[in-house]
């Protein structure tokens, strides 16, 4: 039984990536709230199917996707999720890795042994924009262990070892996403999280 019917809803697109949440490609969702400024609001959503349509420009319907969601209260945000989509192309290399900051370890018979160094490595991540329009992009990833982040893009950290950042990606577009990754090893480490520097 279908509880609500929205024409013209409003919604954002936002293409996320996640490796360790939806796999190594980009996926595309679809936002909006249960407010009156997207055609809806008026009720609280029971639990169920949202099914998205568009136009497919020859006087019919076609099926984007379809999500089932828990119940939505007024004002909270709902997202579908559209799986990923061939003409955004996420890549990632390690570009340079050097060892530094060694510490030693010496016994009274001279022998000695490194126990702690840093490891210093140079991530350039690059978004592809094969769309016609432009893309808002979402980028999350989790690091192990002690590190110092650093990148030239504006980074927030999501909890205490994942690092996020969103950018705008212009139609036939790629944009890089340079970050330069320390990770404190053996006695170097001190605690298991990100240091955004």
């Amino acid at each position: 039984m279908r509880a609500v019917k929205a024409d013209d809803v409003t919604f954002d697109i936002l293409y996320r990536m996640r490796d360790y949440q939806y796999g190594p490609r980009p996926v595309r969702f679809f936002l909006w709230r249960n407010d009156a400024e997207h055609a809806l609001g008026d009720s609280p959503l029971p639990d169920g199917l949202v099914r998205v349509f568009r136009d497919n420009g020859q006087d019919g319907l076609a099926c984007l996707g379809e999500q089932r969601i828990n119940y939505v209260p007024i004002k909270a945000e709902i997202e579908v999720n559209l799986g990923s989509d061939d003409l955004v192309v996420y890549e990632t290399v390690n570009s340079s890795t050097e060892r530094l900051n060694f510490s030693f370890r010496r016994e009274r018979n001279g022998r000695e042994w490194v126990e702690g160094w840093d490891e210093r490595t140079r991530w350039i991540d690059t978004v592809r924009n094969y769309r016609t329009t432009p893309i808002r992009f979402e980028l999350r990833r989790a690091w192990d262990g002690d590190i110092d982040y650093t990148s030239e893009i504006a980074t927030t950290l999501f909890d205490y070892r994942t690092i996020e950042a969103t950018f705008d990606v212009p139609a036939g577009a790629s944009v890089p996403y340079p970050a330069t990754v320390v990770t404190h090893q053996g006695t170097n480490a001190r605690q298991a999280r990100v240091n955004l520097k």
